[in-house]
């Protein structure tokens, strides 16, 4: 198991710091600790997480990021994706009080 995370977490690293990207070590470290433990899309803590955190980056202006995919869900499951229900049901990493 332990060896499983630390796997994990050594690709979430590689995808942080690719060579192309030619950014700052300090930049990769910063993006590889949120990409690895930010709530997953599923979770309902995401919204808010990355409300604030455009919120931050924009200065409080005006940002229209949108996504709805309810056409798709309708056509593959009533009740959205069969998936997506399963990892709503995964435990976050963090606690739910980190991403407010």
């Amino acid at each position: 198991m332990n060896e499983a995370v630390v796997e994990g977490m050594g690709s979430v690293w590689d995808a942080s710091t690719e060579a192309r990207r030619h950014q700052r070590f300090e930049v990769g470290v910063e993006e590889a600790v949120i990409a690895w433990t930010a709530p997953q899309p599923y979770h309902d803590e995401a919204e808010p997480f990355l409300t604030a955190a455009l919120n931050r980056h924009f200065n409080n202006k005006p940002w229209n990021f949108v996504h709805t995919d309810m056409r798709l869900r309708q056509k593959v499951f009533d009740g959205g994706s069969k998936v997506i229900a399963r990892h709503r049901k995964d435990l976050l990493r963090m606690p739910k009080s980190f991403y407010q």
